[in-house]
C-alpha cells in the first residue's frame, strides 16, 4: 500500500527538479524572467525588512542588520559573508 505514494512522490519531486534543466532553452529567451531575475533578490530583502518591521518593537536590529549587509556587501563583494554579518549583527541585537 505505501509503495504507491512512494512512488507517486518520487516521480512528483524527480519532474520539478528535471523541469528547469528541459526548459532552460526555453526560459532564457523570456526578457520579463531576465529582468525579474536581476531584480528578485532586491525585492526579497524589501519584502523581508517590511515583514520584519511590522512585527518588531522598534526595528533598530532589522536596520542595523540590512545596513550591515548592504555595506558589507560594497566592501567585500561577497554575498555569503555580507548576509552572515548582517545576520550575526541581527541576532546579536535581537539578544541584548
Amino acid at each position: 500500500m505505501m509503495v504507491i505514494p512512494l512512488i507517486l512522490m518520487t516521480a512528483i519531486a524527480f519532474s520539478f527538479r528535471y523541469a528547469p534543466f528541459v526548459l532552460s532553452k526555453w526560459l532564457k529567451k523570456l526578457t520579463l524572467l531576465e529582468k525579474l531575475s536581476a531584480m528578485l533578490p532586491v525585492c526579497i530583502l524589501i519584502l523581508l525588512v517590511a515583514h520584519n518591521l511590522e512585527h518588531s518593537a522598534c526595528g533598530v536590529a532589522e536596520i542595523v542588520g540590512l545596513l550591515a549587509v548592504i555595506g558589507a556587501q560594497i566592501f567585500f563583494r561577497n554575498i555569503l559573508l555580507s548576509m552572515a554579518i548582517g545576520v550575526f549583527l541581527h541576532q546579536l541585537l535581537m539578544r541584548i
